[in-house]
């Protein structure tokens, strides 16, 4: 059978360049859509970022007080042990 006349070059070009720029069109729609969604996302992003600093603040504030508290436990039992010792002594 006969395939007809084949298209001209400028005819196949224009048809590729055609669908090349309908792909185009297609990319910059989901890179606006993908663009949309993190500009939407980014106030609770940045909120969920700061209640996790919030969170690490308070936290090292608790682990500093622990520490002192420790600390002062440590030096009470020190104490005590060296008198207990003064005490076994006599």
């Amino acid at each position: 059978p006969d395939a007809g006349p084949a298209e001209p070059l400028g005819v196949r070009l224009s048809v590729l360049l055609t669908k090349l720029q309908l792909q185009a069109a297609d990319v910059d729609t989901a890179m606006q859509e993908a663009s949309l969604t993190l500009a939407h996302m980014a106030p609770s992003v940045a909120a969920d970022v700061g209640a996790a600093q919030e969170q690490a603040r308070s936290t090292r504030g608790e682990l500093a007080a622990l520490l002192e508290q420790a600390a002062a436990i440590e030096a009470s039992s020190a104490a005590a042990v060296r008198e207990i010792r003064q005490v076994l002594s006599f």
